[in-house]
């Protein structure tokens, strides 16, 4: 029954959120007036993405209970799934409050993505004599998804990063 409640909660929220988002993309200017088609409006691609997180927020608050499946979830009240989120919470609003803007793009954007994983897979087996090797993927990846999130949005869509 409180996963029922908090369903509801957070898919009423998540409606919310993708309604704001909805609004906001359509108040973008679609530069039609230059010429560009309704394809090229930039808040085309936020207003198909709030208009699915809207739906997916009613979806999530109005669904029916099903036991068997709420069973199989993680249970948040159980301390090792309120320390992932509670992790995850904090590393994403140092990124997003901390880093970004105060330091080049890429280098916040691996930074986050390195401590994350690096964060994430030590949770899963705290086995020291692995850290090195992890240290290291962990590095590799948040190099390559940090230049390539980078080269996708500047020189492909073209939008400013910070």
């Amino acid at each position: 029954m409180a996963n029922q409640r908090a369903d509801r909660v957070t898919g009423i929220f998540f409606f919310l959120l993708g309604v704001a988002v909805l609004g906001g993309s359509l108040a973008m200017p679609d530069f039609q007036e230059q010429g560009a088609s309704v394809y090229e409006a930039p808040g085309l691609t936020p207003a198909l993405l709030g208009f699915a997180l809207a739906v997916s927020g009613l979806l999530l608050a109005f669904r029916r209970s099903r036991t068997a499946h709420e069973e199989s979830l993680p249970d948040l009240r159980m301390p090792e799934s309120r320390k992932r989120v509670l992790l995850a919470v904090v590393l994403t609003l140092i990124y997003a409050l901390g880093l970004l803007g105060r330091v080049p793009f890429i280098a916040a954007t691996a930074i986050f993505v390195f401590s994350f994983t690096l964060s994430f897979e030590h949770l899963i087996d705290k086995d020291r004599a692995k850290l090195p090797r992890r240290a290291a993927i962990a590095a590799l990846l948040a190099a390559a998804v940090s230049v390539a999130i980078s080269f996708l949005f500047q020189d492909l869509f073209l939008v400013q990063l910070p």
